[in-house]
C-alpha cells in the first residue's frame, strides 16, 4: 500500500482528492483480486456464482477500504499540510 500512496502522492492534486483516491483504488484493486481468485477455484469448488459477490465484497471491504483506512491512519501527514 505504501508504493500506491506514494504514486497518488506524487501527483499534483490536493490531499482529500489523494485520500479518496487512494481508497478508491485499493477498494476496486481488492476486489478485482478477489474475483479472480473466485474465478482461477470456480472450476473445483464455489461453483456458484453467488459465491462470487462474496469474493468481490470481502476482500474489497476489509483488504481494501479498512485497510486502506488502517494505513492512512497510522500514516503521518505532517509534510502534506
Amino acid at each position: 500500500m505504501k508504493n500506491i500512496f506514494n504514486k497518488i502522492d506524487s501527483l499534483n492534486i490536493e490531499f482529500k482528492y489523494k485520500v479518496n483516491m487512494f481508497l478508491s483504488f485499493t477498494v476496486v484493486v481488492s476486489a478485482l483480486l478477489g474475483i479472480l481468485f473466485w474465478y482461477l477455484i470456480h472450476f473445483f469448488i464455489f461453483k456458484d456464482s453467488s459465491w462470487a459477490f462474496c469474493f468481490v465484497v470481502y476482500p474489497g471491504f476489509f483488504l481494501g477500504f479498512i485497510g486502506g483506512a488502517l494505513y492512512l491512519f497510522k500514516h503521518d501527514f505532517k509534510h502534506l499540510h
